[in-house]
């Protein structure tokens, strides 16, 4: 016979994974990087779209710097583990097509000089720990 604990745990799972799959997500960490209040997708400043992110440290693309391509995609994949094993609060890794505008601000643009790689921290320390290791 199964228990009214193990039960409402099951329960309690079936609603969990329902409501993920309503939102087409597998994980809840999948689900809270697409509904993070602190980046707003839909605009077209950098500095706007992290706007809950102070600190956004930007890697180039391969005609700029040879960096991160050379690192490529897995790196971003390397870089996030190596993220969150080390640091203590939220960032968030991003590749926008953007150009400088006259004022030095990076906008997205369709025929942007190309892509980068943008992170958002929210900590201070964490932003300097991560440009030291990864820059």
């Amino acid at each position: 016979m199964i228990s009214l604990s193990r039960l409402r745990a099951r329960y309690r799972l079936f609603r969990n994974r329902r409501f993920l799959a309503r939102h087409n997500c597998e994980t809840w960490r999948q689900y809270r990087y697409h509904n993070d209040p602190d980046f707003n997708m839909r605009a077209s400043r950098v500095q706007d779209k992290f706007h809950g992110y102070p600190y956004v440290h930007r890697f180039a693309d391969h005609r700029h710097e040879v960096y991160y391509w050379d690192v490529g995609y897995d790196g971003i994949y390397v870089i996030s583990q190596w993220c969150d094993r080390h640091l203590q609060d939220r960032y968030r890794f991003e590749v926008l097509r953007v150009m400088r505008e006259p004022d030095g601000e990076w906008c997205e643009s369709v025929i942007g000089e190309g892509d980068f790689v943008f992170v958002g921290f929210k900590n201070e320390q964490d932003y300097t720990h991560f440009v030291l290791r990864w820059s």
